[in-house]
């Protein structure tokens, strides 16, 4: 059944730069073990869960959809937003206790590369094939996992590890595109990109932000293209009414970041929404304070 799975491991490009850069599980992301992993758009990626979605069985019916998953109330979150898909309205199990990880031990299987989206899904399958077929697998085990988990004679490790070899071997699917550095936002190998070799702009928002407790953002700084900052409302920086920060541009926030400790400075603040009333008066505010 695992043989037959098609597997995907989507990266998508606007959120690429978000790795888990913990030592234990970094470059995780380069680690898919069952095919190959391609970057796409939000967009694509959207037609490609739809057209998951909407398979067809042999009948030409509506295919059965169920949906696996662990934290998965944040997927929830997506779903709903992105697609007015509230999946509390379905039927649903939801188990609580024991680590998704801590299931795949007891069952004595190997974990290798976990923490890759394309990885997990795999074991997240396997898994509940093994909890759905419980009974027929493994019959004299009772409630609890089994001492010996091998199915007719071979471990589940050495299962997986035929499956990645026949997943690898499969044709794979041409959606997006194979690489892509998201240094400089160009169809380059991330860690090979010549571009990135020679050097790019670090990123302008943690680059400038003064004050000792910003030390750890400016050393971070040539991580990542100011496009692509995902720090720069972390900073520690003097606070400003919220309609504000809601409505400053990059230049604005680079603005704040420049800005030093002891004063305002001289520098515009400029407002998206551009209407007056209680939002005039607080800018106003802001003015009078230079």
């Amino acid at each position: 059944m695992l043989k037959k799975l098609d597997v995907f491991h989507l990266r998508i490009l606007e959120t690429c730069h978000l790795c888990n850069y913990l030592g234990a599980f970094q470059d995780r992301e380069m680690m898919f073990r069952f095919g190959n992993t391609c970057f796409v758009d939000r967009e694509m990626a959207k037609k490609m869960l739809e057209s998951q979605l909407n398979l067809r069985d042999t009948d030409g019916n509506p295919a059965p959809v169920i949906i696996i998953g662990h934290g998965y109330k944040f997927d929830q979150v997506h779903l709903k937003r992105e697609w007015h898909l509230d999946i509390t309205k379905f039927g649903s199990i939801e188990i609580r206790g024991k680590k998704h990880v801590h299931m795949i031990e007891n069952f004595g299987i190997e974990i290798r590369d976990y923490h890759n989206g394309g990885n997990d899904a795999v074991y997240e399958m396997n898994t509940s094939l093994l909890f759905a077929l419980f009974t027929k697998l493994y019959p004299d085990a009772g409630n609890k996992y089994p001492e010996d988990s091998s199915i007719s004679g071979r471990i589940l490790t050495q299962i997986l590890s035929d499956v990645s070899e026949v997943q690898l071997a499969k044709e794979q699917h041409d959606w997006g595109f194979e690489k892509f550095c998201f240094y400089c936002d160009t169809l380059n190998d991330h860690d090979t990109c010549p571009e990135r070799r020679a050097g790019i702009p670090p990123c302008q928002l943690c680059s400038n932000v003064r004050g000792a407790s910003n030390a750890r953002y400016r050393k971070k700084a040539s991580t990542h293209l100011t496009s692509r900052c995902h720090l720069a409302k972390r900073h520690n920086l003097p606070s400003l009414p919220e309609w504000v920060v809601n409505n400053l541009s990059d230049e604005d926030w680079i603005s704040w970041a420049a800005y030093p400790d002891d004063r305002m400075g001289e520098r515009e603040v400029r407002v998206a929404t551009g209407e007056a009333g209680e939002e005039q008066a607080a800018l106003d505010k802001l003015e009078a304070a230079r």
